[in-house]
């Protein structure tokens, strides 16, 4: 019975070749008259499920063939490849596997619509359905994944669906695959949206990519034109680098653009905005800048008409929006005055120069001015130039006024020297960043630190300058470079105390927020009408002190607040309340202090009644301006002496260390009236290193 079907087949499909034939020997005919010729196409070896193409043995095969001349076998109709009752035009695989694994059968980038049955069985007539898939169905070009069992002869039917059923099929077989379900990206490269341009063709530029490791490629990028509700969808040109020439009208143009990929995968839709303006100045755009000539001393120009390009800054500190754009390059290196005295309205000036190629998006600006003091609105810069450098000028209207421009400049011609500001050692900017500038000009060097960051010094050619600002002479070209170091607190509890607190129920514990350092914090344990206290005494001088803080209590009735004492003689004056936080809070406070024994204090306040949030309170990185004493040391036979200036305490605790790490308690002294602190010990071997703790309150213990 199947061999009789196949030999109709064959019969069938020789008649057709014959008949095509015979149309082709009249179009060539007719052909030989108009100077072209038509060729027929042959039969796919593959057609009958007898003759199957047998997939090859390896991880991914991809197969390329045309079913022009494909027909579906009598027995094919009951099959229903895919679930589909019409298709027609079916190339047949046969493809096996040693081991269990997983089967990809993927149509992607095939020409037209397709439906795939997978079957088992030896004829075309008993055959067993495995499984299928359609491209009406799944909104793209068919796939199917199905588990094959090992030794096991699977047979794959890829067939056209009317009425698009005949074109190039191309098939993926995958151990293990996936089917290409990522939408590819796309991205315009130029120009920007919002670009003005007074063109009537515009470019567009673009790259779009399908994300592997399943993509199927990309087909090809596509636009519309949103002008005037024309809805006609064009095709750009390449796909990986596509480009598109579009005809703009004047006014404002939208255009849309997307990728397709091979599986019918649509990326996102990119919108794209060009201004089309045939009348604006005519150096209006950065691209069209005037170049002014060294020589001449003036120019007029309006700026009527003028507009303000995407990505262009903001000239002196407005938004402006009616700018008109100057090149000047230097012949010798110099002093440029520029001037818009005379112009009929509001003007900002700016001076920009920009990285290779230069673009109104990667401008930095050298100097800018809004008014001259005293004008009525006339800007006025005076620029050092470099020789052969290129500089780029830009006249605006302060809120986008316009009008008539009067630009004047000149040049002066005087030696220059460069200022280069080498990246920063730590955290922190220094301003300025570098620069030209005249001989004998004086540059103030401003350093930054960053948070938890303070300047240590200038590295300079003749050394480290701690000074900062730092004001440096320009008598020659100059390095220097800003090193800053991680800052140090007096107190940041994050190896136990420094110094001795006096109170009861706070501890050192995990910042709340961020558990990667130590806090000292109170909790309030949901019990009312409490206070907790802690308090430290130091001897300071006149500066300014601060800490990190941070409430998580109820707001406006539990609160943090702080005091500040000073002592004479052991006896505090009296106490004064800096301030007080409460709610959800943190941040960092400062307070200022004066020379003398001051004690801070800190207390957890609590109401009567209701407690929220996580009922604590911590402080951290306390920094103060520190009394520093200078120790003076004598070696008297086999011992040291110390004395010491009074730390303001009413004794001292002394610690030995002999690697400034860990510290051993040696005794306390009491501090006589005299004020100055002397301590004895026998000489022992080896370095040796003291420290002195002042000991406000009276009778603590020594420390373990």
């Amino acid at each position: 019975m199947c061999k009789t079907c196949c030999a109709l087949k064959a019969v069938v499909f020789l008649l057709a070749v014959s008949a095509q034939t015979a149309g082709e020997q009249i179009q060539t005919a007719d052909a030989q008259n108009s100077g072209f010729q038509a060729f027929g196409i042959g039969i796919p070896p593959n057609d009958l499920f007898a003759n199957a193409l047998k997939v090859n043995a390896q991880p991914i095969w991809v197969h390329t063939a045309s079913n022009q001349s494909a027909s579906m076998e009598p027995a094919e109709a009951a099959l229903r490849h895919g679930g589909e009752t019409n298709a027609t035009a079916s190339l047949w695989y046969t493809w096996s596997v040693r081991e269990r694994t997983e089967l990809l059968v993927d149509t992607a980038g095939s020409g037209l619509a397709t439906a795939i049955g997978v079957y088992t069985g030896t004829f075309i007539s008993n055959l067993v359905r495995v499984g299928g898939a359609s491209s009406s169905v799944q909104g793209r070009d068919a796939w199917i994944r199905f588990v094959a069992e090992p030794n096991i002869s699977y047979k794959i039917a890829i067939a056209g669906i009317p009425p698009g059923q005949f074109g190039s099929v191309t098939v993926r077989f995958e151990v293990n695959g996936e089917p290409d379900l990522a939408a590819p990206f796309l991205e315009i490269s130029r120009p920007v949206s919002g670009t003005t341009v007074r063109d009537a063709r515009a470019r567009i530029e673009g790259v779009a990519l399908d994300p592997q490791p399943n993509g199927s490629g990309v087909r090809e990028v596509q636009y519309s034109l949103g002008i005037e509700g024309d809805a006609i969808t064009y095709t750009a040109q390449g796909t990986t680098n596509f480009a598109a020439v579009v005809d703009l009208i004047p006014g404002l143009n939208g255009l849309t653009l997307w990728a397709l990929d091979n599986a019918d995968n649509r990326s996102v839709l990119k919108r794209l905005s060009i201004l089309y303006n045939p009348t604006i100045s005519t150096n209006d755009l950065f691209v069209d800048r005037f170049i002014l000539d060294p020589r001449a001393s003036s120019r007029a120009d309006s700026s009527s008409g003028a507009t303000r390009e995407v990505g262009e800054p903001a000239h002196a500190g407005n938004q402006g929006g009616a700018s008109i754009w100057y090149e000047f390059v230097a012949e010798r290196s110099g002093v440029l005055l520029l001037s818009t005295l005379g112009s009929s309205f509001d003007t900002l000036l700016a001076v920009y120069q920009g990285t290779p190629p230069p673009s109104v998006t990667n401008l930095v600006e050298i100097a800018s001015n809004d008014d001259v003091p005293g004008s009525a609105g006339h800007s006025e810069l005076t620029v050092t130039v470099e020789q052969g450098k290129r500089y780029f000028i830009a006249i605006d209207g302060f809120d986008a006024r316009s009008g008539t421009v009067e630009l004047t400049y000149r040049f002066i011609p005087v030696r220059v020297f460069v200022l280069t500001v080498l990246p920063s050692v730590g955290n922190g900017t220094v301003s300025p960043s570098g620069g030209a500038y005249p001989e004998n000009a004086t540059v103030s060097l401003l350093a930054r630190p960053s948070e938890g960051s303070e300047f240590d010094h200038f590295e300079t050619p003749t050394g480290p300058v701690r000074q900062n600002p730092f004001a440096m002479l320009m008598n020659g070209d100059v390095t220097v470079r800003a090193i800053f170091r991680a800052r140090s607190f007096a107190e940041d509890f994050e190896d136990g105390f420094t110094f001795v607190f006096e109170g009861g129920n706070w501890s050192i514990r995990s910042d709340p927020t961020s558990q990667i350092n130590q806090v000292f914090s109170a909790a309030g344990g949901r019990i009312d009408r409490r206070t907790n206290a802690v308090s430290v005494t130091l001897r300071v001088v006149d500066g300014i002190g601060a800490f990190d803080f941070g409430t998580s209590c109820e707001t406006n009735y539990d609160r943090l607040e702080f005091f500040i004492g000073y002592l004479q003689n052991g006896v505090e004056s009296g106490r004064t309340l800096m301030s007080s936080w409460s709610g959800e809070s943190r941040g960092r406070h400062q307070f200022a202090v004066r020379t003398g024994t001051v004690r801070l204090e800190w207390r957890f306040t609590k109401d009567a009644a209701i407690s929220d949030g996580a009922d604590s309170v911590f402080i951290d990185n306390l920094d103060l301006p520190l009394f520093t004493a200078r120790p003076e040391v004598a070696v008297n036979g086999e011992t040291i002496d110390l004395r010491l200036e009074s730390l303001g305490a009413p004794s001292v605790r002394v610690e030995a260390s002999v690697d400034l790490a860990n510290w051993s308690y040696t005794g306390t002294i009491r501090a006589p009236p005299s004020g100055e602190l002397r301590y004895s010990e026998r000489v022992r071997g080896g370095a040796r290193f003291y420290r002195f703790v002042p000991v406000f309150v009276q009778n603590s213990p020594p420390p373990p």
